[in-house]
């Protein structure tokens, strides 16, 4: 929505923490974190406190393609368009006009990866999910994987809920 992107980086060895951050140019900065709760710390500061006006915490799940067009006619100006899609997908009133109203204009967003390398053959294990800041509430989304298609999963969240979350996404 207008501002910079930023990456942040974090490698986990020997019980320390390193930051490599960056705007896309070919310069990083390096730095060590002191610890986990100081990280977590200072990725959930942005996370504004008052974004917490949806209380239903139960997660939606849609078809990604279905969450794919939602967002684009968000992105569009299409708002009420993409309410009216919701509502069909079952999710109800009040909480589609909100998630289609953060859609439409977020005040931020951000994606939390991690990839724990393996020394063997069984590959990389990727774990993850994304945030959706609006104006009314704080969203996770999470990619579901099922036999025959893919799902986004959303839950309404709070600041805690997103610091939780994180957490359990880095290494023991």
């Amino acid at each position: 929505s207008g501002g910079s992107l930023v990456r942040r980086f974090f490698h986990f060895f020997e019980g320390k923490i390193l930051e490599m951050s960056g705007t896309g140019s070919a310069h990083y900065r390096l730095r060590f974190v002191p610890s986990a709760a100081q990280l977590t710390e200072e990725l959930s500061a942005p996370l504004r406190a008052n974004s917490t006006a949806i209380t239903d915490r139960r997660p939606l799940v849609l078809e990604a393609d279905h969450f794919d067009r939602i967002r684009n006619l968000c992105a569009a100006g299409a708002v009420e368009a993409a309410t009216e899609m919701l509502t069909e997908a079952t999710v109800e009133g009040e909480l589609a006009e909100c998630l289609a109203a953060d859609l439409a204009r977020p005040v931020a967003s951000g994606a939390f990866v991690a990839i724990k390398s393996r020394r063997s053959r069984s590959g990389n294990e990727v774990a993850g999910f994304a945030i959706l800041e609006g104006s009314h509430s704080i969203w996770i989304m999470e990619p579901r994987e099922q036999v025959s298609t893919a799902e986004v999963q959303l839950t309404a969240a709070d600041p805690q809920m997103i610091r939780d979350r994180f957490l359990e996404l880095l290494p023991a």
